[in-house]
């Protein structure tokens, strides 16, 4: 995951291959753009090791949900550019789907209605732990863009019957 290959998703933080934003005595930061229209939330969420098969995608279409890995191994997240919010059949394609490693020191935050995996999938035995930024209304939604909903969630296994497997590359 770096800022290049992740852009058409979202944004890095915490990767110091560019300038930061502010300087102070003992620190250094970056912004990423954020967008909350509701009631902020904040959420620790703890991923098992489950397994490297994927069904699920979704998208907001009110927040861009930043993610914090805080501890664990390493971890996946699979990703698709943001579709027409208007036409909710506009889903991504299979060739559109990209898997990203998730490590802790590394945070991202989702550009509004990135197409994105429901969890974190830990490569290896074990769990992640992540703090994620959310809209409260957002994770209380039901799915669907009808009806004002905030949240789609599309299963590819019942869509299309298809499936995901996270395939990891190299060491881990």
């Amino acid at each position: 995951m770096t800022r290049e290959t992740f852009a058409p998703f979202g944004h890095i933080l915490g990767a110091d291959d560019v300038a930061p934003d502010y300087k102070s005595a003992g620190s250094i930061g970056w912004r990423a753009p954020l967008v909350i229209a509701g009631m902020p939330e904040l959420i620790s969420i703890k991923t098992d090791w489950s397994g490297l098969i994927v069904s699920k995608l979704e998208r907001h279409f009110n927040v861009t949900q930043a993610f914090f890995p805080l501890a664990g191994g390493p971890a996946a997240v699979l990703v698709a550019e943001p579709t027409s919010v208007t036409n909710p059949h506009d889903i991504p394609t299979a060739d559109r789907v990209r898997a990203f490693l998730v490590i802790p020191g590394i945070a991202y935050v989702l550009h509004l209605g990135t197409w994105h995996s429901l969890d974190r999938y830990p490569l290896i035995h074990g769990c992640l732990s992540v703090a994620m930024l959310t809209e409260a209304e957002t994770t209380r939604a039901d799915p669907g863009p009808e009806g004002g909903n905030l949240t789609q969630e599309i299963d590819y296994s019942k869509e299309f019957n298809l499936r995901f497997e996270i395939v990891p590359a190299g060491d881990i």
